[in-house]
Parts: C-alpha cells; structure tokens; sequence
C-alpha cells in the first residue's frame, strides 16, 4: 500500500518527465516511439509468453493484444501525432471572414489513469 508521500513523490516524476518529453519535439518523440516500438517486435515472444504466465491469457492472444496491435499503434501514433495533435488553420466561419482563427492542443499536466492490469503495454 502507498501512502500520501508516495503518490505525492510519483506525482513529482511524472511531471519531470513530462517536461522531459514535452522538449524532445516531434522527431525526439517519434524517435522514442519507434524505438520502444523495435524493442517490442524483438522481445515480442518474451512479452506474450510472460502475460501468459501473469494472468493466464493463451500465447497466440497475446501476441495479438500485446505485440501486434500495440506495434500497429504505437506506428501509428509515431507517424501521426503532429498532423492530429499539431498546430492548425481552422475556419473562422462566415461571420469572421476577415479573421483567422487556430487550433492547438495544450498538455493537461499529471493526470491519475486506472488503466487495465490484463494489456500492460
């Protein structure tokens, strides 16, 4: 069991490691991601035998869940995320002809996720 210092501590490294990642830029980032991406194809046969063990999913499930559709996103991801979360022209509408008006997408900060225990990556 975590106490309040522990989260308070988590909470702490996980924005220095926003900060961290929010300075690599686009290319830094997708550098980052295909490279966790190659190491997941390499050791993919090692993930999906070990979530196999650690919950009792059948191998060939996991290679699916775990190696396959993760390396597909994470592709994904890598190749699109300037263009999806990027800054970008948007239309003004009619009665603003005369101006511009623009969309871009801030961090949120630390945010607290419950996420799935049975797909890890």
């Amino acid at each position: 069991m975590h106490g309040e210092s522990d989260v308070r501590e988590a909470v702490e490294r996980a924005r220095a490691a926003s900060a961290w990642w929010q300075e690599l830029g686009w290319d830094g980032r997708r550098d980052r991601l295909d490279a966790w991406k190659r190491l997941i194809v390499a050791r993919g046969d090692e993930l999906a035998e070990l979530v196999h063990r650690e919950n009792g999913k059948p191998v060939s499930d996991a290679r699916l869940t775990e190696v396959t559709l993760p390396v597909d996103h994470i592709a994904w991801a890598a190749k699109n995320a300037p263009k999806v979360l990027g800054s970008r022209r948007v239309p003004s509408g009619l009665m603003m002809a005369n101006q511009a008006a623009s969309l871009e997408y801030q961090p949120l900060g630390v945010i607290g996720v419950i996420g799935p225990w049975n797909y890890p990556v």
